[in-house]
């Protein structure tokens, strides 16, 4: 927020000034991989290559172009990372205390921010450096903006955050923990080919038997998509999320590609595991590289408890530790597998460039749309045009009109003052009639125009 302030001072208050905020951190964002994976003893080669694969995720590119943490957070949390591995790697205690500063800050993004302390004091415990200064120096300054943060926070009413985790998040996951485990753990499956298709990494070969099983769990989830309840959430929040409506999850040779590539990563990501797992057992020599894996799985903890609906952004976080442990498998490879290797992200990028044009046209013309209503005299609380339009509009509107703790879990607060008197979307509702049509030009669908209708309710 403070940095949006200041890029709004700098350029004046709007959505370009506080996207090139968040689009400062992103650079910040890979520079910090590049340097971390350098500190990784990754080649200069493998270090541009695993940087490109990061950028150029969907999901980082499109989100770069945003003003949400997302992007912010993993910016903050690679800086520390960096930091925290410079220190734990015997290059001085000052490292530590920078890595705990990017971990207070990382906090102050996201609550997440405190897995990096937690994964350098577990390291420090385990490797046997239970020095009191060493712990210090990775733990304090978060320790205490975390506590300065809560009493601070103590003097407000609970928010909708606050309310949405306690009733569905890590509450909802104690009391049934069974389908809970079934509706979470299907969705971090349903979510995996969408990282076998963004993390385009081809090394060593795996065991066949691991890489058949993992193609047996994600095909059998996949294929059973349809039949699971829409009372879980999936249905709406993977549908919508991944796809955007525009084709159906299961049915494209794109998507059972993401399963073949999925089931490959995580062939090599399981083997992996049990590798240093065993090392672990075995009590060898503690290297300042195991902080990186101990942050990717108190991380992955904490995402999969707390979140109750997991969206694809949620995992993003999660994203450059997979890219370093594929990028091990490429230590050593011949030229023209580093060769192909690029070639995939080449393509990766122009699908992720292509996608966000496409998305920005989408948005352009819905918001066009949004200001014609507008323009007409309806008022913003009668019209329903997506969660960035509701949210901007009416979000302190609710905050007047309702208490906002006692919403249900992923219950968006607009929808509720909301009434429908117009619907804008890209297709046709029942009930409603098109009073006027938005074009935009869409790449991914065969460079065709599509339209954004405005629609009026025409029966109570």
């Amino acid at each position: 927020v403070y940095l949006g302030a200041v890029y709004a001072w700098l350029f004046g208050l709007s959505f370009t000034s506080l996207t090139a905020a968040t689009m400062t951190l992103s650079l910040v964002g890979a520079i910090s991989f590049y340097l971390l994976l350098r500190q990784l003893q990754f080649s200069p080669n493998l270090s541009g290559l695993g940087t490109a694969v990061l950028v150029f995720n969907p999901l980082y590119l499109s989100l770069s172009y945003s003003y949400m943490t997302d992007v912010t957070f993993v910016a903050m949390m690679l800086l520390g990372c960096l930091f925290y591995v410079k220190g734990l790697s015997g290059q001085g205690p000052l490292w530590l205390w920078l890595g705990s500063i990017s971990a207070a800050l990382s906090f102050l993004d996201r609550q997440f921010g405190l897995v990096l302390p937690i994964a350098a004091a577990l390291w420090l415990l385990y490797a046997g450096k239970r020095h009191w200064r060493l712990l210090l120096a990775a733990g304090l300054i978060p320790s205490l903006v975390a506590f300065a943060y809560f009493i601070w926070r103590s003097g407000f009413g609970l928010t909708y955050g606050d309310s949405y985790c306690s009733k569905g998040g890590v509450l909802g996951f104690v009391q049934d923990i069974g389908v809970e485990l079934f509706s979470r753990g299907t969705a971090l499956l349903l979510a995996l080919p969408l990282f076998g298709l963004s993390i385009p990494l081809l090394g060593k070969a795996h065991r066949p038997s691991l890489v058949f099983f993992w193609l047996l769990m994600l095909g059998l989830v996949a294929y059973s998509f349809n039949q699971i309840s829409s009372s879980t959430g999936l249905t709406d929040s993977l549908e919508g999320e991944i796809n955007a409506g525009n084709f159906s999850l299961t049915s494209t040779l794109f998507w059972w590609l993401g399963v073949a590539l999925a089931a490959w990563l995580l062939a090599g990501l399981s083997q992996q595991a049990w590798q240093w797992f065993t090392a672990l057992a075995s009590r060898r020599p503690q290297q300042a590289t195991d902080f990186i894996y101990l942050v990717a799985i108190v991380l992955f903890i904490g995402t999969f408890v707390v979140n109750q609906i997991l969206y694809a952004r949620y995992l993003l976080p999660l994203v450059p530790f997979l890219i370093i442990v594929a990028l091990t498998w490429l230590r050593d490879c011949r030229p023209a597998i580093l060769m192909m290797n690029w070639v995939l992200v080449v393509l990766l990028a122009g699908y992720s460039v292509t996608a966000h044009l496409d998305e920005y046209d989408s948005a352009a013309a819905r918001w066009q749309a949004g200001q014609y209503l507008l323009n007409h005299g309806v008022a913003a609380d009668k019209i329903d045009n997506g969660l960035a339009w509701d949210g901007l509009y009416l979000y302190g509107e609710v905050g007047k009109q309702l208490d906002t703790s006692k919403l249900g879990a992923g219950d968006f607060p607009p929808y509720r003052i909301i009434d429908r008197q117009y619907i804008i979307a890209i297709r046709q509702q029942p009930g409603y009639r098109v009073i006027q049509r938005f074009a935009y030009f869409n790449r991914l669908t065969g460079f065709t125009t599509r339209e954004v209708l405005v629609q009026q309710r025409t029966s109570p």
